[in-house]
């Protein structure tokens, strides 16, 4: 970064600081540098993380191993909060390197992440999919193979059988144009790909879509998320 422009954003930064006082995402102390981050540096420095190479896929056959950043509590889940409801995609961007650290051992010899895809409706009211753009930032092709063919209620509020009703059959192989469900077989098969999204909790949408994944020939299926939550 060339020094007049690091001295254009320090002077952005304390005149957004003097103006407007915007505060912290998780803390609500006032950022002293809020074009670098909608969150400041002790929170950052405050996720809780789980230890490396701990598997949280126990359960779900078809899936070769879950992991995560951490549990969605604390500054992890004002974080996703912001970077889902908020509109705060820059958050994805800064959550990359710790999504790439916690999944390493599953990102090592993988081919490729796939997104777990939103239903087209929900993705044009929100304006992006958050998962994609987790998936953007873990240095391996992003491909959207798989389509949501149903709109389903929020998981948020369901017990594990319902989260397992809730989006039976609400995945498919391809996208929405024709000929792509072939194009995404001939994507997956033998291939070893890794399923991403934003937050785990009994696993019963990426057992779904690794199901699909599987029918269409890859070769195995692993998954990451950015947090896992408990249920209930």
């Amino acid at each position: 970064m060339g020094r007049r422009r690091r001295g254009l954003i320090a002077i952005a930064d304390g005149v957004l600081a003097a103006l407007l006082a915007p505060g912290c995402l998780s803390c609500a102390a006032v950022l002293d540098t809020p074009t670098a981050s909608p969150l400041c540096t002790r929170c950052w420095r405050r996720v809780a993380k789980f230890p490396a190479g701990v598997d949280l896929g126990h359960g779900l056959p078809a899936i070769a191993g879950v992991m995560a950043i951490g549990p969605f509590d604390a500054v992890l889940r004002d974080v996703i909060h912001g970077l889902k409801f908020q509109g705060r995609r820059s958050l994805a961007i800064e959550l990359g390197p710790m999504l790439r650290e916690a999944g390493a051992p599953l990102l090592s010899d993988a081919d490729a992440v796939v997104p777990v895809p939103l239903h087209p409706w929900r993705q044009w009211t929100r304006g992006y999919n958050q998962a994609a753009l987790l998936a953007s930032t873990l240095g391996l092709p992003v491909w959207h193979v798989l389509k949501r063919t149903r709109a389903t209620p929020s998981q948020s509020r369901l017990d594990a059988q319902a989260r397992r009703g809730n989006v039976r059959k609400a995945f498919a192989s391809g996208g929405w144009w024709p000929g792509s469900a072939e194009d995404a077989r001939r994507r997956v098969r033998g291939r070893v790909v890794v399923l991403v999204d934003d937050v785990v909790t009994t696993g019963a949408t990426l057992d779904a879509c690794a199901r699909v994944l599987r029918a269409a020939g890859a070769r195995e299926v692993r998954a990451l998320a950015a947090a896992r939550a408990e249920l209930g």
